[in-house]
């Protein structure tokens, strides 16, 4: 009798572990990437299988405008969404995980982060970090996470948002996996309906070459985010003509103007109040060196 408890036991141990892992994520609870990531396809722990009625995107935003494109060290949100378009499923909760890899080994058991997660995370969300089970560090849910808009029936939304700083300058293409389960709360997989995004690709710019002016010269520009009008001053500057071009992360210029320096310094304005939010990259030129620094405009 006391084997077959102590058996009993086990097996509703495994059951339940099996049951609610979801509960805590998928790498958390049973080691599993639903991502796809690290080319797996025993999406959470086997437990739930692929439902196309769950659409899901995967995308960064840089100031609340997605891109594609990123900047060495500049800190982006990056937002992973989800609609339920199925008329019988009832599905008012969902989990969800994230990753960010190099596109050298994406999809595949070779897949490196790229880049790193802030450790400030919504609300029931956690990172959890690469182990034995799973190959990479994936932002994930802790519970079952109330959908965005909606009770759960079909136009139901799922969102969800983490912070990420790109990584140091030569990354190099990188790629964001995610998936989301949305769930009915019943304790069981047998209703939920996960699915994958389509990975999306992000490319580091390089839109200039940068070739120091002098050893000595300053170059700022504030304020800085900017709203309508951006001061562009240099210090320890040599006499002559200056070029300024501004820059989006498409390489495409923006602006364009000359600056004469008579002294060592100069203050010059730059209107910003036409530009779309998002990242630039202005560059000062003489005689084919150059500085260039970023600028963050404001929605």
């Amino acid at each position: 009798m006391k084997k077959r408890i102590l058996l009993f036991t086990a097996i509703a141990g495994v059951t339940y572990f099996t049951m609610s892992s979801s509960h805590l994520g998928g790498a958390m609870g049973s080691g599993a990437d639903g991502t796809t990531a690290t080319g797996t396809t025993n999406t959470c722990g086997g437990c739930h299988s692929s439902k196309t009625t769950t659409a899901v995107t995967v995308e960064m935003d840089d100031l609340g405008v997605p891109t594609t494109h990123y900047v060495a060290g500049h800190t982006y949100t990056i937002k992973i969404s989800g609609t339920n378009n199925s008329t019988t499923l009832n599905l008012p909760k969902f989990g969800f995980q994230l990753t960010v890899v190099k596109s050298s080994g994406a999809g595949t058991t070779s897949a490196v982060n790229a880049g790193t997660f802030s450790t400030t995370l919504p609300a029931n969300v956690q990172l959890t970090p690469k182990s034995s089970f799973v190959k990479v560090d994936v932002i994930e849910h802790t519970t079952q996470i109330v959908a965005a808009t909606g009770t759960g029936g079909t136009g139901t939304t799922y969102v969800d948002s983490v912070h990420w700083t790109a990584p140091a300058t030569g990354a190099g293409s990188l790629v964001i996996y995610g998936c989301i389960n949305a769930v009915d709360g019943l304790g069981t997989s047998s209703g939920d309906a996960y699915n994958s995004a389509i990975p999306v690709t992000i490319t580091e710019k390089f839109p200039l070459e940068e070739q120091n002016l002098t050893s000595n010269i300053s170059i700022k520009a504030f304020p800085n985010p900017v709203s309508n009008n951006l001061n562009l001053q240099l210090e320890n500057a040599q006499a002559g003509n200056y070029t300024v071009q501004v820059y989006d992360l498409g390489a495409k210029i923006v602006a364009e103007e000359n600056i004469n320096i008579n002294g060592t310094s100069q203050t010059a304005n730059i209107n910003t109040s036409k530009w779309a939010p998002g990242t630039y990259m202005i560059s000062v030129e003489k005689d084919g060196n150059r500085q260039v620094i970023p600028v963050v405009k404001h929605p």
